[in-house]
């Protein structure tokens, strides 16, 4: 490459710098897709919009919020929460057809467009002001992702955008059939009670405690509080309370408050509910399946909870002798006077040491043989004790100044870590 064809090139990117810059002092710049939509539609934004009202010919549904961080709630034809995510999607879909193409419609041809004197559907929309406007909504256009529409000002529009759908769900569409309505970042306690005994977990982030155990998995207590927030009523109704429930599901909130349901019996329409905020009914009896976990699906799979990834140093003590002090360089692990691979072969195989979920708690610790030190730096420093062998050949292990009651681990794998330190 010669010289003036480098010049060409410095000049070619500072003009290319210097456009991007005034670009982005100037902000987002407003673009029309389509020059041709010359019709202003109306002008509504999503957090503005206070209620909504579709009226078509065979139904009208009224929803409602109070502010624009309330959450929406159904008022016509019946009373009820509404699907939060179905009524977000009706307002985008309405929002959007800002523009449209000019349509020529002949009055005598309104009912091709679904525009006639009963439209498809018509939607008001009252906003924080107090303003209502509607909008006459007709069927799909032919051609291109649009629909036709009539604004206030009488202008007919093909807008873009195709809200038929959502606008000609029956209203019960709109009732949020969620069992359970909780943040999960907010919860910090759940449990499942059945006769076959009570799972409970405790704690929040990445710290769960497992009540009767030692620690929870943290990722299982996440599965488990999602699963109940999937839980969905196939048909509501009014239900007297359980007065001998199959499973009792609560759930503690961060503000202390308490939600839940109780489950009863199978019945011909379904796993009869009720929740403790009113309401009730029945689900399908396959979605109820996840109540069934126990301390295995949710209690910590290994003895040590070390993550490989991010544990920064441990520390395996026994009397005065330190039989492993290691510690994270990058990817690799170091340890005095070790090579760096038989240093991370103990880590792993440390890591990998399991546990034993049995029916009753094992025995106390008098005094420890092992104390296992974890530093993580998302947490504090953990101190792992474990015990003696006993006569079933599980030592006991517990978490240092935890409330836990102990878990067991097979002497067996214990014994072959120890075979792998000189």
């Amino acid at each position: 490459m010669d010289r003036s064809q480098t010049r060409a090139l410095v000049v070619l990117s500072l003009l290319v710098a210097l456009a991007g810059g005034l670009l982005w002092w100037q902000g987002e710049q407003p673009v029309d897709m389509d020059p041709d939509a010359t019709v202003a539609v109306w002008s509504i934004e999503d957090d503005d919009v206070r209620r909504i009202v579709v009226t078509r010919a065979d139904s009208r549904l009224v929803l409602e919020r109070a502010d624009e961080e309330a959450d929406w709630s159904v008022v016509e034809p019946f009373a009820a929460v509404a699907d939060q995510r179905r009524v977000d999607d009706l307002l985008r879909s309405l929002t959007a057809m800002k523009r449209g193409i000019p349509v020529d419609m002949p009055a005598d041809r309104a009912e091709e467009f679904g525009l006639g004197t009963s439209p498809s559907a018509s939607v008001e929309v009252t906003l924080a002001d107090g303003t209502s406007h509607v909008l006459q909504v007709g069927t799909t256009a032919a051609v291109g992702y649009r629909t036709y529409v009539r604004n206030e000002q009488g202008s007919v529009a093909a807008a873009t955008g195709d809200p038929s759908r959502i606008l000609g769900a029956e209203p019960e569409r709109f009732r949020d059939t969620r069992v359970l309505r909780f943040d999960p970042a907010l919860v910090r306690a759940v449990s499942v009670s059945s006769p076959e005994g009570t799972l409970e977990a405790t704690g929040k982030g990445k710290r769960w405690a497992l009540t009767g155990f030692e620690r929870a998995n943290a990722d299982a207590v996440d599965d488990w509080v999602m699963g109940l927030l999937d839980l969905r009523f196939d048909h509501q109704g009014e239900v007297p309370p359980l007065d001998d429930p199959r499973f009792v599901v609560r759930v503690g909130l961060e503000d202390g408050s308490v939600l839940g349901v109780d489950v009863g019996e199978e019945t011909t329409m379904g796993v009869v509910v009720v929740g403790t905020d009113g309401r009730s009914g029945v689900v399908f009896p396959e979605s109820l399946q996840q109540l069934g976990r126990g301390p295995t699906d949710v209690g910590q799979r290994t003895a040590f909870p070390i993550d490989l990834e991010s544990t920064d140093a441990i520390t395996v003590v026994t009397g005065e002798r330190t039989l492993l002090d290691a510690h994270r360089n990058g990817i690799a692990w170091e340890a005095e006077g070790a090579e760096p691979r038989d240093v991370a072969d103990r880590v792993r195989r440390l890591a990998a040491i399991p546990v034993e979920y049995r029916i009753g708690s094992p025995p106390p610790i008098v005094a420890p043989e092992l104390v296992v030190t974890v530093d993580d730096p998302d947490t504090e420093p953990v101190v792992w004790e474990l015990g003696p062998v006993q006569p079933d050949e599980t030592r006991t292990l517990h978490e240092r100044d935890s409330d836990g009651a102990g878990l067991r681990v097979p002497d067996a794998a214990v014994r072959a870590w120890l075979e792998l330190v000189p």
